[in-house]
């Protein structure tokens, strides 16, 4: 089975990276697991929803997916792992005063 990321963030194929970028800010806001904490599908589709910005953003990747289909990429430890460093240094980046 093929996933369809533009399905995922709710794109038209030919989207632009602007378009891209402003679909994943609003389903990254109403699916981050702050938000829903004690959901844990809105967990995993805002980890789908990751994946795909991340691919869709990367020309190469996303040259990939238009042309030929793929099996899903399953997130496995080491990719949970690269996520959580990233929300991490996110976060304390927020953080005006430093403080963790």
């Amino acid at each position: 089975m093929r996933v369809n990321y533009y399905e995922i963030l709710g794109i038209q194929e030919d989207a632009s990276l602007k378009e891209i970028k402003k679909a994943y800010k609003e389903l990254a806001k109403k699916y981050h697991p702050d938000v829903n904490a004690g959901d844990p599908s809105a967990n995993e589709r805002f980890k789908e929803i990751v994946l795909a910005y991340e691919t869709l953003c990367d020309t190469s990747t996303r040259t990939g997916c238009d042309s030929t289909p793929a099996e899903p990429r399953m997130p496995d430890e080491e990719w949970e792992r690269e996520y959580l460093l990233r929300m991490m240094a996110m976060s304390s980046r927020r953080n005006p005063r430093g403080c963790r």
